[in-house]
């Protein structure tokens, strides 16, 4: 029953309710404010109108501490949140250098993060002696670790030191940029921030000590010939790595990848990290790149060139006359591209992601896309690679807007852009599967003769599992006895 004191009380509760909700608003509302932390006001001040605006950025003592006071925030409101990686960094920041040691020890693979215990020894052993530099103490430390590992390790030790300092610089271009127009960060860009600086601050100190000791050891553990020249049937010359196990006189099948994406630290690294499971490491080179003085042709010539340094390699005195392919995206495609004319030693393929230019990148569906246009400038501008192309998103981007809004016909791009782009050009002049493409890979009766294991791998996450798909469907057309494996991830 309703009494005058139920009135009362439901005054009251609804009277407590009201002061609830006016205090959690409140309260809600300054938490919400206090989550967001002040971007560095020496980054909100900073000119960044190139790659070394950057660097002097980087270097700068201002952001150091700026960044070491954002490091001290979020360490007080919930780490626990964050990746290892970013838990690294954060400790590594603040010099909490135990912390970081048994962070690194606490990873499931210790070894991919090595750089950050090597600095956070090397900074303790200066600390606690001071009789070295912490240059020193990181040449000590990883002269000692060397004598620990086996070979799988050395090339993890040594992929993880394979780090890009340039590329970083590129990274952190980008970030900045991103960061430079927002006031307040989260807590997740905070850390994102954090992260990415004081990993590259990291490698900074790494990386020119490791870099002379990381040549020693492989060429004490391999013998590498990074001059490799192969002369084709047309008259062509072809580029190539080899790697052996020193004092190995076993006959090796050769674990071999075609590439377009010159680069000698990286592609030496692969070619170690077969030899270490047991076989010749091989990486050949799209005609025209690295050593080879012959014109970059990217896609057409692949699969011949491929099939030349495959009789290459099979007549050679380290050759057990097998050879497996194995690599993604576009040496995915020069593997398929291969078993166009399927030479007898190539025994098995291992595919992932892998590309084909009628289907992927820059043509999906036969409709021509911008992702990834500047890749025809990256792999053509050098005999390596030219990594300043994709550095400045900012002009890409502002590219692919002002195509969009001029209402200019899709072919006006380069125009647009400013460079000429040829291959764009040429590709543009083929948008069906017509016989460009078809020269390039296996089509038809081709896919009969391609009798070998195929490991096709691609994930539901890539735009590759259109072109993995469609490899399947043509080998099985053909072939219905296909020893043809397909792996979505």
């Amino acid at each position: 029953m309703f009494t005058k004191n139920s009135g009362k009380r439901l005054g009251y509760i609804a009277l407590m309710v009201i002061i609830f909700m006016w205090y959690s608003a409140n309260v809600f509302a300054v938490e919400a404010s206090d989550s967001k932390i002040a971007t560095p006001i020496t980054l909100l001040k900073a000119q960044l109108e190139n790659n070394a605006d950057v660097e002097v950025l980087m270097s700068s003592n201002q952001l150091q501490q700026q960044l070491f006071q954002i490091a001290q925030q979020l360490n007080n409101s919930k780490p626990d949140n964050f990746t290892k990686e970013q838990r690294l960094s954060l400790a590594s920041i603040l010099g909490r250098y135990e912390e970081v040691i048994s962070i690194v020890d606490d990873q499931q693979l210790p070894l991919k993060v090595v750089h950050y215990k090597l600095h956070a020894q090397a900074n303790q052993a200066v600390s606690d002696t001071k009789d070295k530099t912490v240059a020193e103490r990181v040449n000590s430390l990883l002269k000692n670790l060397m004598k620990t590992l086996n070979d799988e390790a050395f090339y993890k030790v040594s992929h993880t030191l394979s780090w890009s300092l340039p590329m970083g610089i590129d990274y952190m271009a980008y970030l900045f940029r991103h960061y430079q127009n927002e006031t307040y960060l989260s807590h997740h860009d905070a850390i994102n921030l954090i992260h990415n600086f004081q990993l590259y601050k990291v490698y900074e100190r790494v990386l020119p000590t490791s870099e002379s000791i990381i040549r020693a050891e492989q060429s004490r553990r391999f013998v590498i010939e990074n001059d490799v020249l192969v002369k084709t049937q047309d008259g062509n010359t072809l580029s190539a790595i080899v790697v052996r196990k020193r004092g190995d006189d076993i006959k090796r099948p050769t674990a071999f990848q075609f590439t377009i994406y010159a680069n000698e630290k990286w592609n030496t690294q692969t070619a170690i990290h077969a030899a270490a499971h047991g076989y010749v490491g091989v990486m050949g080179f799209t005609r025209g790149k690295y050593l080879s003085p012959d014109e970059i042709v990217p896609w057409e010539h692949d699969g011949k060139d491929a099939t030349a340094i495959i009789d290459w390699i099979a007549k050679q005195p380290w050759s057990d006359g097998r050879v497996v392919m194995y690599g993604g995206s576009y040496l995915g495609f020069s593997q398929w591209a291969a078993t166009k004319y399927m030479h007898p030693a190539l025994k098995a393929i291992a595919p992932f992601v892998a590309a084909n230019p009628a289907m992927g990148l820059p043509m999906e569906n036969n409709i021509f896309i911008t992702p990834n246009y500047q890749w025809a400038f990256h792999v053509t501008n050098n005999k390596t690679m030219d990594q300043s192309v994709y550095s400045d998103g900012r002009h890409w981007k502002n590219t692919f807007n002002e195509l969009f809004e001029s209402g200019r016909a899709f072919r006006d791009i380069d125009k647009i852009e400013g460079t000429p782009n040829p291959w764009f050009q040429k590709w543009l002049n083929h948008p069906e599967y017509d016989e460009y493409y078809q020269a390039m890979l296996p089509f038809g009766d081709d896919y009969k003769k391609i009798n070998i294991p195929v490991l096709n791998i691609t994930g539901y996450f890539d735009g590759a599992s259109i072109t993995a798909l469609d490899f399947l469907r043509r080998h099985y057309r053909a072939n219905p006895n296909a020893d043809h494996t397909l792996l979505i991830g």
